[in-house]
């Protein structure tokens, strides 16, 4: 399915989820737009198991079940920050509970002129590499993926 009509497809059953307040609806929206420019951009063959019931965006790598969590360092250090996707812990949980085989850790920056080092700090930081398999840097604006771990 192609990024425009998945977009879609994702953004109407937000919207018609009665359960999610406008805010949650607001944040899950943000997330679905996140997952699908981000496997246009990086890798177009993932698909998409689940992005609406948990932070943590659910998909498929040839064959196998990997989690992928969206980190914007500009929404996210204003408006919240969920200690629990930090927690070994927590997410261990998750991962045994979703029987993902890897969790993906991505940093997600707009504008032309990222340089990395703020979310390097950030996954430093928070000691993201002990928790995540693999993590990345998406700069949303220009569509580039790289790889940080």
């Amino acid at each position: 399915m192609k990024f425009i009509e998945k977009l879609h497809e994702l953004t109407g059953q937000i919207i018609d989820d009665s359960v999610l307040t406008c805010q949650q609806q607001e944040e899950r929206i943000i997330q679905a737009f996140d997952l699908c420019h981000f496997i246009h951009s990086y890798n177009s063959s993932l698909k998409i198991l689940d992005c609406l019931h948990h932070k943590i965006n659910l998909v498929e790598d040839r064959g196998h079940k990997k989690g992928i969590y969206f980190y914007d360092l500009i929404y996210n250090n204003r408006n919240y920050f969920d200690s629990a996707l930090y927690n070994p812990f927590s997410i261990e949980s998750f991962r045994n509970q979703s029987q993902v085989t890897e969790l993906w850790f991505v940093v997600v920056e707009e504008g032309s002129g990222s340089d990395l080092k703020d979310s390097k700090e950030f996954v430093e930081r928070n000691n993201v590499p002990a928790i995540y398999d693999k993590i990345f840097h998406f700069n949303f604006t220009q569509s580039t993926v790289k790889i940080l771990k």
